[in-house]
């Protein structure tokens, strides 16, 4: 198991105070958190499933 671990819900809550701060005054910006948000979750799926820190 790795050492470092990020909790997904401090992510996701994170990522909705970004849009909530920021979402209304730009949208381009969320969008691209949203898909950084999606990318850094498909990589910590992705190590997970191969045990990977």
């Amino acid at each position: 198991m790795s050492t470092v671990l990020i909790s997904l819900d401090a992510i996701r809550a994170r990522h909705a105070a970004t849009l909530a701060q920021y979402g209304d005054l730009w949208p381009q910006y969320a969008q691209q958190a949203e898909l950084d948000r999606a990318a850094l979750l498909d990589e910590l799926d992705r190590r997970e499933h191969e045990g990977k820190p």
